[in-house]
């Protein structure tokens, strides 16, 4: 993945994160002119500082004006711009919706980009909450071809299109196959690390349909549920620890599925931690 040569120019289409690009760039830029300085760039682009290329690469926002200017710095083609302008909206938009439009179009842009391509399998993975149930359902059915009937075990029921769309994703990126032999599922992979951008196109809408259906479980199904909550007052440091603990958890319930061999049931764990009040960061600011 952006493999080139150390005095290559890099090629945009080749990037999902226009960030990283940025960092690759203005190496190529040191390399190539000997003579390179950042104050050079805002002679020549009309950058408003001479930390601004390093202050977008470790994170500030890239706003509209400063867009073009970017471009010209990178030299690039109608086509390359366009990317980059998609590229830079994908990356910093924060709206569900925003990230699964700009998703599309990089796909479009560049439909063989590698990376994109592993996001696009964690983007078809998350996309209904039933298509990662289904790996755990058929841990309990491995014998169980038929989709129709794989429907009916899920709670709440999906439909028999839907179950045969959750086996069709499945199989169509390498989770499992059908073994005609032995007329049983072979599970290739059950589990899915994602990147922080799959997360914000694929697994924030996921963990929303997760909490929909937690919310129908608590109404119908309340003996047949854990429900526990606390109300808390911490500092930001032990509320950074309580997410380490939350994650460690989560781990140490993983670990006990995996060494589960005989499943009887699916079951969804949620771990969830959020604010009930204004930071005083954000408080001191407002009184500004």
């Amino acid at each position: 993945m952006n493999m080139k040569k150390p005095d290559s120019k890099p090629d945009i289409h080749s990037y999902f994160d226009f960030r990283k690009f940025l960092s690759d760039y203005l190496t190529y830029l040191r390399n190539k002119n000997a003579n390179f300085s950042f104050q050079k760039l805002v002679d020549d682009y009309g950058l408003n500082s001479r930390s601004h290329y390093i202050d977008i690469i470790n994170g500030r926002v890239l706003t509209r004006r400063f867009v073009p200017i970017y471009e010209k710095i990178c030299d690039f083609n109608d086509k390359e711009a366009q990317y980059f302008r998609t590229l830079v909206a994908f990356n910093q938009s924060k709206s569900i919706d925003g990230k699964k439009e700009l998703f599309e179009q990089i796909n479009k842009l560049a439909p063989n980009l590698e990376t994109l391509q592993l996001e696009h399998e964690v983007y078809d993975y998350f996309k209904h909450w039933y298509i990662p149930a289904m790996i755990s359902m058929l841990d309990i059915s491995k014998n169980e071809n038929d989709h129709r009937i794989l429907a009916k075990q899920f709670n709440p029921p999906i439909s028999a299109v839907e179950a045969r769309k959750a086996l069709n994703t499945l199989i169509k990126i390498g989770f499992i196959s059908w073994d005609s032999n032995k007329s049983e599922w072979i599970f290739h992979k059950k589990f899915f690390k994602c990147s922080s951008e799959s997360k914000a196109v694929a697994l924030r809408e996921f963990h929303l349909q997760m909490h929909s259906l937690g919310n129908n479980a608590y109404t119908n199904q309340f003996n047949d549920q854990t429900f526990s909550t606390l109300t808390v007052s911490v500092s930001e440091k032990t509320r950074k620890e309580i997410d380490i603990m939350i994650a460690q958890l989560k781990d140490r319930v993983m670990e006990k599925a995996k060494e589960d061999c005989q499943p009887q049931v699916v079951v969804q764990v949620n771990f969830q931690s959020f604010l009930l009040s204004q930071t005083k960061r954000k408080i001191q600011k407002e009184g500004k």
